[in-house]
C-alpha cells in the first residue's frame, strides 16, 4: 500500500512561474467566509503550564517536542521550527486547524510558524480553500501528499474555476511555495481537522524522498501533539465568545429538549424573544430547524 499520495503529474504540465503570472485579482468573497483565528503564543504557554502539558510525548517525537516546550517565547519557537525546517530541506511550514460543519469550514486556527497572516487571509478571502486539490486530498485520502506547482497548475487548469486556480498558483509562487508535502489529521471526538504543510522553492517535488517525508511528519506530529489541547480549548472558547449570554442559555435549553415556552420561563423572558434569538442563530449557523441547530451547537462545543 502506498504511504504517500501525489497529485498526478501531466507530461505537458508547465511551471506557472515560467509564463506571465496572473496579477492578483479581486474575487467575490466566498459565502460564509471562515473566521480566522491567529493563535497567541503567550496564551499557548500559559495553557500548557496550567494544565501540566509541558512534557515530552512518547516515541521518536520526544526530543523535538521537548525542544519546542523549552522555547521561552514566540520568537524562539519560530527559530526552533525554522532550524528544523532547514535541516529537513523546507523553508516554510503551515499549521492550521479547521473547524467544520457538514464539511464546510467555519473557522480556521493558525499556529504562528513564521508565515505572514496576509497569505492566510487572502487564501480564504479569495476562496482558494474551495478549489485547492491538496486540501481536498488530505481531508479525504488520509495520506500525506507530495505536490509541486506544475502538477497543481495542471490540475487546476482542468477544474471548473481555472481563473481562480491560476491566481492560487501565482500566490504560492510569489511566496516561494513551489513544491512540498502536506498531510492532515482529525482531532478525535471533535469537528476539528488539523492540516500541516511544508513547502520550499524547488520547482519539482522529486527531491522529497522517504527520509524527508519521515522527518517532516515527525516535526509536524510533534507540533500537533504539543498544541492540540490548546486548540481544542480555543475552539470551544471562540465559539462561545461569539454568542451573547442570552443566546448561550437559549442554546443550552434547546439542547436539553425544552420548548420555546419552557426556555422563556427558565430565562424569565418571552417566547417571542426566544423565537427571535433562535431565528438569528439558525441564520448564523445556516441551519433550517431546531434539530439542526441543536446538533450544530453540540458539534461546535457551544453547549
Amino acid at each position: 500500500m502506498a504511504l504517500v499520495h501525489s497529485l498526478s503529474p501531466e507530461p505537458s504540465a508547465t511551471q506557472p512561474s515560467g509564463a506571465a503570472a496572473p496579477q492578483p485579482c479581486a474575487f467575490d468573497a466566498p459565502p460564509c467566509m471562515p473566521e480566522l483565528v491567529f493563535c497567541d503564543e503567550v496564551d499557548l504557554s500559559i495553557h500548557q503550564f496550567r494544565h501540566g502539558l509541558r512534557h515530552p510525548p512518547f516515541g521518536g517525537r520526544a526530543s523535538i517536542a521537548a525542544e519546542l516546550d523549552s522555547a521561552r517565547n514566540a520568537k524562539e519557537r519560530i527559530r526552533v521550527i525554522r532550524s528544523m525546517l532547514h535541516i529537513i530541506g523546507f523553508t516554510c511550514m503551515v499549521c492550521v486547524t479547521l473547524q467544520l460543519i457538514d464539511d464546510e469550514i467555519v473557522r480556521a486556527f493558525f499556529l504562528n510558524c513564521g508565515v505572514s497572516p496576509d497569505f492566510f487571509q487572502s487564501y480564504f478571502r479569495d476562496g482558494f480553500h474551495r478549489i485547492d486539490p491538496r486540501l481536498a486530498s488530505v481531508s479525504s485520502v488520509g495520506l500525506p501528499i507530495i505536490w509541486d506547482l506544475g502538477t497543481l497548475h495542471e490540475t487546476l487548469r482542468r477544474s471548473t474555476d481555472p481563473v481562480r486556480g491560476r491566481a492560487l498558483t501565482a500566490a504560492l509562487d510569489r511566496h516561494g511555495m513551489r513544491s512540498g508535502l502536506m498531510f492532515g489529521m482529525p482531532l478525535p471526538r471533535t469537528n476539528l481537522h488539523t492540516v500541516i504543510g511544508f513547502s520550499g522553492p524547488q520547482p519539482s517535488g522529486d527531491w522529497i524522498g522517504d527520509s524527508t517525508i519521515g522527518q517532516a511528519m515527525t516535526l509536524g506530529l510533534a507540533i500537533h501533539q504539543n498544541t492540540n489541547d490548546y486548540i481544542r480549548a480555543l475552539a470551544q472558547q471562540n465559539g462561545t465568545a461569539m454568542l451573547s449570554e442570552m443566546q448561550q442559555r437559549i442554546l443550552a435549553g434547546l439542547a436539553a429538549g425544552l420548548s420555546d415556552k419552557e426556555i422563556a420561563q427558565r430565562l424569565h423572558t418571552t417566547s417571542h424573544n426566544v423565537d427571535y434569538h433562535l431565528r438569528l442563530l439558525r441564520k448564523k449557523y445556516a441551519v433550517s430547524n431546531r434539530a439542526q441547530l441543536a446538533y450544530t451547537a453540540g458539534r461546535l462545543g457551544l453547549v
